[in-house]
């Protein structure tokens, strides 16, 4: 007995002993993990000389992990880069994957870009070094120019600070933003703040439209827009600042910054992808769309999703933080629905028609008792679409569609028919009928085939649990 006890008590210190062990583990992974985070938080610091002939730019980051290689974007306006380490030394680098290797916590870029210093005005876009796989937490510009006495710098972030001595003008730039616009304009202008995340600047400022938009403050709550206005009739959209013209009403300024917010945002969507982002700007500040497109993708999301499933799309739009791209924007819209769908990827081109809102339940398939496999059944509001050509193969009969999708032909064991689109009619076994519509859909080069007349017309029965579809014949 006694053994017995020494015995359990042994076992049971191992066992004590290996949890203790196990759990520091644990503990020391997350706090190596979370170390590694706030490490990895990049900062850059860019100092902007003016000269006759350009900009001589510096730009640091901070934060890096020593011995760590980073992918950069070499903006394509740089001339003369050179990359330095910690000790002022050349980095090691591959210019022809564009990365370097941090020596250190920090790399520093050296360059130059070209510019006329006579112009009245220009814009800078994509203009610093970036990261292709990081991203930065937060960005200074101090900028100093020797050349212009008159004129006045703006950028995609707040103004921070500013100077203006007797041969030098001297700006901070500081915020959130990893590349944003720089802009001059050789006439003096005013700065107004009227609500957070929004900064005007106009050279009339009775002639601007100065407004507080409630639409907007969950986009301006932790971002920053530079609004310009000018006399012309011309908006021009950069990162983190907009050029808008004087004369916009008060809907028309406040779709601009719903817009110039998203596209900072929403990776990979710009204003040239108007329609797409000018639905979504639509959505948020609830006012019609102009754009043909964005009024066709505002019509398809508002008839498909509830005005709660809305809320929270546009909750989603306004309150996310990080950089998103089109496939965040399907999550959140599957997350909401609870189905997986592309619409936000198949509809961000604007030259392309209007692609419906569809769904994929993933549910599993058996047609006839047997599991069918890489099937997408389609969801369509409360209307289920099926890949014509594959059900028919699956339930023994050969489906062939014509290249111009106007007839199709069914052959089968039993039954054979054949349908003019044209019409809306077909033929089943040399008896005619006529269709009120067509049951069929041409979605991504796929033909489709709503259930209803999977159930009317080739009397296929269709059973659906939680988890699986069973079609038979």
């Amino acid at each position: 007995m006694k053994k017995a006890s020494v015995l359990m008590l042994t076992v049971l210190f191992i066992f004590l002993s290996v949890t203790v062990v196990w759990q520091w583990i644990i503990y020391s992974n997350k706090t190596s993990q979370v170390a590694s985070t706030q490490k990895e938080r990049i900062t850059q610091a860019v100092t902007v000389k003016v000269g006759e002939k350009g900009l001589s730019i510096k730009q640091v980051f901070k934060n890096l992990q020593n011995g760590s290689r980073y992918g950069v974007i070499i903006p394509e306006q740089a001339a003369e880069l050179v990359c330095k380490n910690l000790e002022g030394e050349p980095c090691q680098n591959d210019f022809e994957t564009q990365s370097f290797k941090a020596k250190g916590d920090m790399l520093q870029f050296e360059y130059f870009i070209k510019f006329d210093s006579a112009a009245v005005e220009f814009i800078l876009n994509d203009w610093l070094v970036s990261f292709s796989e990081r991203e930065i937490a937060s960005t200074r510009i101090e900028l100093v120019d020797r050349i212009h006495r008159e004129g006045t710098w703006v950028a995609g972030l707040p103004l921070k600070g500013y100077r203006q001595m007797e041969v030098v003008k001297y700006y901070v730039f500081e915020g959130q933003g990893e590349n944003p616009s720089l802009y001059w304009l050789n006439r003096s202008l005013e700065k107004f703040s009227s609500q957070k995340g929004i900064q005007y600047y106009s050279s009339s400022p009775e002639q601007a439209g100065i407004y507080q938009f409630d639409s907007l403050k969950g986009l301006a709550d932790k971002n920053n827009l530079s609004v310009v206005f000018n006399s012309e009739n011309r908006i021009v959209h950069g990162n983190g600042l907009l050029l808008a013209a004087s004369s916009l009403s008060k809907n028309e300024l406040e779709q601009q910054l719903a817009m110039s917010f998203l596209s900072q945002k929403i990776h990979g969507l710009t204003p040239n992808n108007k329609g797409l982002l000018e639905a979504l700007a639509s959505l948020i500040i609830k006012q019609p769309a102009s754009n043909p497109k964005s009024q066709a993708i505002v019509r398809e999301l508002q008839s498909k999703l509830t005005s709660e499933e809305i809320n929270d799309l546009t909750f989603y739009l306004a309150g996310v933080e990080t950089s998103i791209d089109y496939t965040d924007l399907n999550d959140q819209l599957a997350a909401i629905k609870g189905m997986e769908t592309n619409f936000f990827t198949l509809n961000k081109q604007d030259e392309s028609g209007l692609y419906p809102l569809l769904f994929n339940d993933g549910k599993g398939l058996f047609a006839n008792g047997q599991r069918i496999m890489d099937w997408d059944i389609l969801v369509e509001g409360d209307t289920k679409l099926f890949p014509f050509i594959k059900t028919m193969s699956s339930l023994g009969a050969k489906a062939n569609v014509d290249s111009r999708m106007t007839s199709i032909k069914v052959t089968s064991s039993s039954s054979n028919y054949s349908f003019n689109l044209k019409n809306n009619t077909f033929v089943m076994n040399g008896e005619s009928f006529g269709l009120l519509e067509t049951p069929f859909k041409m979605i991504s080069g796929t033909v489709y085939i709503e259930e209803h007349w999977l159930e009317v017309i080739f009397k296929v029965s269709v059973e659906e649990s939680e988890e699986e579809i069973a079609i038979s014949q």
